[in-house]
């Protein structure tokens, strides 16, 4: 139960840290709501990571996109926490956002999942595993491309990875 408190106030509270008005005007409850964020996605994260790979509810398949997907979020939390304690700002927005991505992706399973679960209305389990592994991969590949294309896109010049444009 405190594992899903803990995603769920993870969830709710991250967007506000992408707010840039908050971080210019509030930086301390920035930096200080931020370590509170860092340290529940930690727990949160590797929560998850356990219970995916011990106990899945579908089987092998789980366990290889949790395994891989809860490892992207745990180095992204971690990446963005190191970026921003050696003062890297713009590297630490681009991994906070990688790491938000991924986390969203469980709520968005959820929007792929039911719905193929009412088209087949009354699954076996064998039926449901097969909708579940392909909701939870569909649900992480289009979050985690989300995420790279506005990376990229709003990435300012000097940003690692920007494009800089030589004068003719």
């Amino acid at each position: 139960m405190a594992f899903a408190w803990g995603g769920g106030l993870y969830l709710t509270l991250v967007p506000f840290q992408f707010v840039r008005r908050i971080r210019l005007r509030h930086l301390r409850y920035h930096r200080r709501v931020g370590r509170i964020l860092v340290s529940i996605g930690l727990v949160v994260g590797a929560t998850a990571l356990f219970m995916g790979l011990v106990i899945p509810f579908s089987g092998w398949g789980e366990r290889v996109i949790i395994g891989l997907f809860g490892t992207l979020f745990l180095v992204a939390l971690l990446k963005g926490f190191v970026h921003v304690r050696a003062g890297r700002v713009k590297l630490h927005r681009e991994w906070m956002i990688r790491a938000f991505a991924i986390a969203l992706s469980i709520a968005t399973i959820r929007l792929i999942y039911i719905p193929a679960l009412l088209i087949v209305a009354d699954p076996t389990d064998a039926q449901n595993a097969l909708l579940w592994d392909p909701s939870f991969a569909v649900a992480f590949v289009l979050n985690t491309s989300v995420a790279e294309l506005w990376i990229r896109t709003t990435r300012r010049s000097g940003a690692p990875g920007a494009r800089k444009v030589k004068a003719a």
